[in-house]
């Protein structure tokens, strides 16, 4: 049996890696968005820590972070397993280009932020791992159902670090890289 020619030009597998590294690339803007957007919102923020679904694969907000791993903002207000966010505050100059770059997103609506950061996971775009030093860490909180799963976040601040530097994630802000030990 021969086999037929297709009817469009097979795609150059370089030109997926040119695709994958310019949605990569955009990814990255659109953190600086977000980090810039929530270190605006919370002075102290350091990491937007999320949550996947081990059933769905969806993620969830579950926080903002300090340095150390405080809550300086808790997408749960109420604490339950619901996830009825409450709207974020918003110290967003009307009309300023941070604001603009959202564009018919509302930085103010929990929903909207969720939903960009799935968008990125769906695209491809891989977030850090919250340090199992910090406090709040995996296993520590017992606010998710699902126990021992890393909690994935984006890093919002010079004062943040990754649980693995050699990971290639969304990563608008980090602390120094340690010196390999000799």
């Amino acid at each position: 049996m021969s086999h037929a020619s297709p009817k469009r030009p097979y795609a150059n597998l370089a030109e997926w890696d040119d695709v994958r590294a310019a949605t990569h690339a955009t990814g990255q803007r659109i953190a600086h968005v977000i980090a810039d957007t929530l270190r605006l919102q919370f002075p102290a923020a350091a990491y937007l820590v999320m949550h996947r679904c081990d059933y769905s694969g969806d993620l969830y907000l579950d926080s903002v972070r300090d340095a150390r791993s405080v809550y300086v903002w808790d997408f749960r207000q109420e604490g339950g397993p619901g996830r009825s966010y409450a709207p974020i505050p918003s110290e967003l100059a009307q009309g300023g280009s941070l604001l603009a770059a959202w564009g018919r997103r509302d930085p103010t609506n929990p929903a909207h932020l969720q939903f960009l950061l799935q968008e990125l996971d769906w695209a491809g775009c891989g977030f850090d791992v919250l340090p199992d030093d910090l406090d709040g860490a995996a296993g520590t909180d017992d606010r998710w159902d699902e126990t021992n799963s890393p909690e994935l976040c984006l890093l919002l601040s010079d004062q943040a670090r990754p649980a693995r530097w050699d990971h290639d994630a969304l990563r608008p802000y980090s602390a120094v890289r340690p010196a390999p030990r000799a």
